[in-house]
């Protein structure tokens, strides 16, 4: 979560939820992680893999493809008919398993979406609330090396059908390739280096690895590897044809309008600054705008402070109040004191030392579609 005194305001549309979201919710964080990519204030979680094809663990290694292949490694674990396991983190649990030699990335479901974007793929809807496991799930991540009947009933397991099962090798396997250090017998050399890649494309998330199969130029390792044992996508592909609000920043003023302990709302409003900084924005993968503005002001501490309003000023448009639902934001005026930040002068004043004491308040942040 964000310091003190920050404002985020979002300047174009955001993906509607079914409830109305009140503010602070358990999700903001997610929220930040995901939308928060650059500028300003960002997490920067495209970082790692962006460009498309970069590792930060070097040569023969492409973050987007591990992130999403993990997170199918963990969901594999899901069972129609029990209704257990899924994405729930319990790869953790199981990274001694021969089906998981790829390492767990935080967020696994957040990687997804975001390798994805990264890579020119389809923005995927993201929704946040799934329970950690506390245990390692059952195995279920199909092996290159099984017959075409066993991979089907493993995704028929997984809640897939056949053209579904087709559709996520495919998306799967769109990016990156196969290590040569953890599957020897499909590339033949063994090397940390071998890195044979799925299709001509492999830094971007496009179809080649099904049109370069159909056109019988594939060089995917799965389809025209020496063992035919190990060809799972020949065998997979081959068994079906795969045929696919804005504002203007600089129009805008903020200012805040609070209430008191006894939520009585005060005839003075508090301008805020936009920040300067990289021009006081940050930026998601779709084209969101961010704009964080900042304020300071004097408090009657004998009437203190409960919650805010925003005031929105547009040119050429009304004012516009958001509320937060009727109940306005709540703020705790509970002070919290930064030694780091204050200081004692050697000076006083009627006998009085005085002090120069820094105060803040922990979190002031809202969003607005």
């Amino acid at each position: 979560m964000k310091g003190a005194s920050l404002i985020s305001m979002v300047l174009l549309p955001v993906l509607s939820v079914n409830a109305v979201y009140t503010w602070p919710s358990e999700y903001d964080q997610l929220e930040e992680i995901l939308y928060l990519q650059q500028g300003f204030i960002h997490f920067g979680l495209k970082d790692g893999v962006t460009p498309c094809d970069f590792s930060s663990l070097g040569g023969g290694r492409q973050s987007a493809a591990e992130w999403i292949r993990t997170a199918y490694r963990d969901m594999a674990t899901h069972d129609i008919e029990t209704g257990l396991g899924g994405l729930d983190g319990s790869i953790a649990f199981e990274l001694g398993r021969a089906e998981n030699p790829a390492s767990s990335a935080d967020l696994l479901a957040m990687s997804v979406v975001v390798a994805s974007m990264a890579c020119g793929g389809p923005i995927i809807p993201f929704r946040g609330g799934r329970v950690d496991a506390m245990k390692a799930g059952v195995s279920g991540v199909p092996e290159p090396d099984q017959d075409l009947a066993t991979h089907t009933a493993i995704f028929a397991k997984q809640e897939f059908n056949t053209a579904e099962m087709i559709t996520m090798v495919a998306c799967g396997h769109a990016l990156g390739g196969v290590h040569g250090v953890d599957f020897s017998l499909i590339t033949g050399d063994g090397s940390a280096e071998n890195f044979p890649k799925f299709d001509s494309t492999y830094d971007t998330f496009d179809n080649p690895i099904v049109t370069e199969y159909l056109g019988k130029n594939s060089t995917n390792p799965l389809v025209i590897g020496r063992n035919d044992t190990f060809n799972s996508d020949k065998r997979i592909f081959g068994y079906i044809r795969v045929r696919t609000t804005n504002r203007n920043a600089d129009d805008v003023t903020v200012s805040l309008q609070y209430r008191d302990r006894k939520n009585n709302t005060s005839t003075t409003t508090i301008p805020t600054i936009r920040e300067r900084y990289l021009l006081g924005q940050s930026y998601g993968f779709s084209s969101e705008i961010y704009t964080w503005c900042k304020f300071s002001t004097v408090l009657d501490a004998t009437t203190g402070i409960s919650s805010f309003d925003v005031i929105l000023n547009t040119v050429g448009a009304a004012d516009e109040i958001i509320t937060h639902n009727g109940g306005g934001f709540p703020v705790s005026d509970a002070i919290l004191y930064q030694p780091a930040q204050s200081c004692q002068p050697q000076v006083s004043v009627n006998g009085h030392d005085l002090q120069d004491i820094f105060l803040n308040y922990e979190l002031v942040e809202f969003s607005n579609e």
